[in-house]
């Protein structure tokens, strides 16, 4: 699985850093790409697809 080149594990994040986790694994890393509050802009439209998606499988 290609990494991406920005990607930091939970330690390493920064204020202003991306939180989204890529991967399911130790060691636990998150894409860390420059955010828009939490969230790269990228990551934000995935989080509001799946919430809008429904919550009937959980």
């Amino acid at each position: 699985m290609r990494r991406l080149p920005f990607a930091k594990r939970l330690e390493d994040l920064l204020p202003g850093d991306c939180i989204w986790p890529i991967n399911s694994g130790g060691p636990y890393l998150f894409c860390a790409a420059k955010a828009v509050g939490k969230y790269c802009p990228h990551h934000k439209t995935r989080l509001i697809q799946k919430r809008g998606s429904g919550h009937a499988h959980e």
